[in-house]
């Protein structure tokens, strides 16, 4: 039905028609160059696109949690000082599992023995040296008891000087001192009930005996600690330290010394394999299913394999331009920023698909491959230019935030969309002219149907399905207000059945929580201070104590002061031991042993400790200083512990100076709470940036609002069902949201920019032709996140669930509530008016 004069005016103005000759001029001359210069076009890509590999192939992962920080932050800074300090706090360990204790500290020897000769490892200890606690255990013991041992052994001296007692030949001799003859005899002397108080479990433990084996209550289980000379960061490092260890274990064979023994590995370097691997794992498992599942959409929608390559290639070509620019810019993917190999694909067939998708629909109408081209430039162009440009602009806007995550993400995200919008506009076209030129190319040969079939037809049930969508969004308030966010740490993490039941089996030889702090000290007696400081912070805390134990080398080594004290009192001891032994029996002399061995001694020094120990007190070999452990008492997954215990500890006042702690608690924290700023920051500025281009490519308010109409439906539609079903944000799912933005924005654009070019009483033409096309790119999309389901990695399976349902329902509300708003807005004619004003950039020049 051929449009009035009065209808066209509601969509082209006179005052815009020298800007849209100016546009046709310069697409038609754009189109004309590349039909002429298709193979220049196609050898420059390849040529591009080959260069860009090289380059992405230098691009490394960063499995660091603390690569997502920026730099600056006082958690990450004060972990790389101790890091420093420390060379490295990640360990592997080797477990064996056995019954034969025997059997498994032969193997564990023989083992020890090979990794020793390997030039990265440090230490290996399968068994802790106690020769050195069992000679100064008399410095272990607090001071009352020392006092209380020379208390008795001098009463026991005076009393044997007074009261001798000699044997000659079978006969018993005594004599005493006249006067003391009546005195009773003092109580056996023994020390079991002083010794007892410092058994595991008393005041304090004193370990004896001369070596103390890793292992498990039971006894089946035994561990060794391999302690590295060098930072396991790298992930190619960590790789081949567990296969170094493996390679020994197996050249051992672990069953020539029993039957049943089992040997694993274990520790946070062996754990950092695991995890690495599982982020490989999920990236291709998630890239194959969504890859195939975008594809099979692609050749089902156009009903030909070819579909495949017109789209795919300019797509694959600015995927490795994105990643080519990224390695240039960045030199690195983090946890997050890894899929967006897979995100990308989703993103960009968009533009590939409305773009055959029109140029289908062109041909086989019986226009020129030139025209053709030339609707696809004008008009689709027109619609992705503009969703593009939001898009863009919307993940651009991550790069205000200081939240690397989000920063990264942004970059790479918005760099991708905008070379895929630019590949699919130039390399798309010169690859359908080479598939024309080479006759593989045939338009369909059914024709659509026309917009005359359509012609007295309306959208049916606008109202209706406004006025449902209206209660959809009153039922959903109460739902959007229960959205939470995920504090909950564990639930970001893969699970990963084999690193849980190797922690399972390390966890019952070394209890103690490996979630700790460290704070560094210069000196013995400035950790005195700090460790009484901490003790007292945590005897006082009633309300909410998260501090379990200070450990420090304190606990082995203590102060000069008090050395100097208790072995004054030693000396004595000594001293009496000596001048009573003329008149003490030999078996009076073994009621003393257990401490004769511990007289003869001087200072203990650190240096005096097992190797194992003094690393891991003093770190690295001439450091200087010390370390103190702050072990948490609670659980450091919930975040509200986390932040708990980051207060009590994140800065300790001794005196005039200032403790700072590094722990990996303090920087989950400081993320969590970086994160919710740059939240906000990220999507107010994605909003407003989103926005602004709508207004300045429509340079209409109220047209730019009614684009957002499918976006804003889409959010709250997303946010309710998250509210309905306890779906959490979190720090990685969170970087869906610019996509869905994107996408909801992209969907109304193509729709009403067509229906813009159509007219009036075109609605069901547009959703049968543009619409379809918007229904299989926002499908593609979903199939592009939807691979991240199957992610062992629940903050990465958490990111595809919430980008799967946010992309569904903007499409939804692309297909429904936003024509059934335009066809209510058409049947009012002045409302229409009103919001339906030309846009300058967007108007297209009508053929007839």
């Amino acid at each position: 039905m051929p449009m009035s004069k009065a209808m066209r005016g509601y969509f082209f103005s006179p005052n815009d028609l020298p800007l849209n000759e100016f546009i046709d001029k310069v697409l038609k001359r754009f189109t004309r160059l590349i039909i002429r210069y298709h193979l220049l076009v196609l050898l420059i890509g390849a040529v591009s696109s080959y260069f860009a590999y090289q380059q992405a192939r230098t691009l490394k992962l960063d499995t660091n949690i603390t690569s997502l920080m920026p730099k600056g932050v006082a958690s990450v800074d004060n972990l790389n000082r101790v890091l420093k300090k420390t060379g490295s706090f990640s360990s592997l360990m080797v477990v064996v599992e056995t019954p034969n204790q025997s059997a498994a500290e032969k193997f564990l020897k023989a083992l020890r023995a090979q990794l020793l000769t390997m030039p990265w490892v440090s230490s290996a200890s399968y068994f802790e040296d106690l020769s050195v606690f069992s000679k100064y255990k008399l410095l272990y013991v607090d001071m009352d008891d020392l006092k209380e041992i020379q208390r008795r052994i001098k009463r026991e001296k005076k009393y044997r000087e007074s009261h001798l007692s000699l044997n000659m030949k079978d006969t018993k001799i005594t004599a005493h001192v006249r006067g003391d003859e009546n005195t009773p005899p003092p109580p056996k002397l023994n020390f079991d009930d002083i010794w007892e108080k410092y058994k595991s479990g008393g005041t304090k433990e004193i370990k004896s005996g001369d070596n103390k084996t890793f292992q498990s209550k039971d006894g089946r289980i035994h561990v060794m600690v391999i302690l590295p000379n060098e930072p396991a960061t790298n992930i190619g490092n960590a790789r081949q330290m567990v296969a170094d260890v493996q390679t020994r274990i197996d050249a051992l064979n672990p069953k020539n010394y029993s039957p049943d023994m089992k040997v694993m590995t274990g520790g946070r370097i062996k754990n950092r394999v695991l995890e690495f691997d599982a982020v490989i794992t999920d990236l291709t498992g998630s890239a194959f299913w969504s890859v195939a599942g975008i594809l099979l959409l692609l050749i089902i929608y156009f009903r030909r394999i070819m579909a495949i390559a017109y789209i795919g290639l300019p797509l694959l070509a600015s995927i490795i331009c994105t990643f080519g620019l990224t390695a240039m810019v960045l030199g690195r993917l983090n946890l997050i920023s890894v899929f967006l190999i897979i995100i990308l694909f989703g993103l960009g067939v968009d533009y590939g698909i409305h773009n055959l998708s029109r140029y289908d629909e062109s041909r086989s109408k019986g226009l020129s491959i030139f025209d053709s081209l030339f609707e696809v430039l004008r008009h689709t162009g027109q619609a992705s230019l503009l969703a593009a440009a939001t898009t863009v602009a919307g993940f651009y806007s991550l790069l205000m935030t200081n939240f690397r995550a989000f920063f990264e993400f942004g970059f790479i995200a918005g760099t991708g969309v905008l070379l895929a919008f630019l590949s699919m506009y130039i390399y798309f076209p010169a690859l359908i002219v080479f598939a024309e030129k080479i006759k593989l190319f045939r338009p369909r040969s059914s024709r659509p149907s026309s917009k005359e079939s359509f012609s007295d037809k309306v959208f049916p049930h606008a109202q209706k399905i406004l006025f449902g969508s209206l209660l959809l969004i009153l039922t959903g308030i109460p739902l959007v207000s229960q959205v939470g966010f995920e504090e909950d740490f564990s639930n970001l993490q893969a699970r990963l059945p084999e690193k849980d039941a190797i922690e399972a089996k390390i966890r019952e030889v070394f209890p103690l929580k490996t979630d700790r702090a460290v704070v560094f000290v210069q000196n013995l007696d400035d950790m005195k201070k700090l460790v009484n400081t901490l003790n007292k912070r945590k005897t006082e805390d009633k309300d909410s104590p998260t501090i379990d134990r200070v450990v420090s080398i304190y606990d082995y080594v203590q102060s000069q002061s008090e050395q100097d004290a208790k072995l004054k009192i030693i000396r004595d001891i000594r001293k009496d031991v000596d001048e009573a032994k003329p008149y003490v029996s030999a078996k009076d002399r073994a009621d003393i042993a257990s401490i004769h061995d511990s007289l003869d001694i001087g200072e203990l020094s650190p240096e005096d400790l097992p190797p194992t120990l003094r690393r891991l007190f003093s770190g690295l070999p001439n450091a200087g200083g010390y370390l103190v452990y702050i072990y948490n008492s609670v659980s450091m997954s919930q975040a509200v512990n986390a932040r708990a215990f980051a207060d009590d500890i994140r800065e300790i006042p001794v005196g005039n100076t200032v403790y700072y702690p590094a722990a990996e608690a303090l920087i989950f924290v400081d993320m969590i709470n970086l994160m919710k700023r740059d939240a906000s920051k990220a999507v107010f500025g994605a909003a407003i940036a989103t926005f602004l281009v709508l207004f300045f490519g429509t340079r209409n308010f109220f047209t730019a609002t009614i684009l957002l109409i499918p976006t804003a439906i889409g959010f709250w539609l997303l946010f309710s069902i998250m509210g309905l079903f306890d779906i959490k944000l979190s720090i990685i799912n969170m970087v869906a949201l610019p996509s869905i933005l994107g996408l909801g924005v992209d969907n109304g654009t193509h729709i009403f920019i067509r229906y813009r070019e159509q007219g009036p009483g075109s609605l069901l033409y547009v959703l049968r032709t543009t619409g379809f096309a918007v229904t299989v790119s926002t499908l593609t999309t979903g199939i592009g996140f939807a691979g991240l389901l199957s992610a062992q990695n629940q903050g990465l399976h958490s990111l595809g669930l919430v980008a799967v349902l946010g992309v569904g329902t903007c499409l939804i509300a692309s297909i429904t509530v936003f024509p059934a708003f335009l066809q209510w807005l058409e049947a009012r004619k002045r409302l229409s008016r009103l919001l339906l004003k030309p846009m300058s950039i967007l108007s297209a020049s009508r053929q007839g």
